[in-house]
């Protein structure tokens, strides 16, 4: 018998990535057009997968795409979304699951939630919201030095 997965963060990207678009093109007209049929849903689901790319070549981590729980049943999905990633590491039970909804919201599933696993959850936003941020400045044509 399979475990309900613990809900984590939720993030609301498609409203994050129109603000910062809006927000750039409000001086430019030809922006201003670009970002009236920009495909958002695209851009996060990438930016997810350069993410969890992030996590791939970090110390102690793997991605899979599925969660494992303790009597080795296999979680494929949360919240009726296939995941788009699962982070694992021997400090969080069974994995952290990333699932994009068909909006393009961001969420999080895992078997049981321990410290660790909210730390990885913060962080993975962070990196997010960056990769995604920088993501939007190239598609919208500004250059990035880092």
């Amino acid at each position: 018998m399979s475990r309900v997965l613990i809900a984590g963060i939720c993030l609301e990207m498609p409203q994050i990535v129109d603000e910062s678009m809006k927000e750039l093109a409000a001086n430019d007209e030809n922006l201003a057009e670009m970002v009236a049929s920009f495909d958002n849903l695209a851009l996060i689901r990438e930016c997810v997968q350069r993410t969890l790319a992030h996590y791939s070549n970090r110390a102690g981590f793997t991605v899979s795409d599925v969660i494992r729980e303790d009597n080795r049943s296999i979680i494929r999905s949360f919240n009726g979304c296939h995941f788009a990633g699962v982070l694992n590491h021997e400090q969080i039970s069974g994995g952290l699951g990333v699932v994009v909804d068909s909006s393009g919201k961001v969420e999080f599933g895992m078997v049981t939630s321990t410290p660790f696993a909210e730390v990885v959850q913060k962080e993975f936003v962070n990196l997010l919201l960056a990769e995604t941020l920088q993501s939007i400045l190239r598609a919208t044509g500004h250059q990035i030095l880092i």
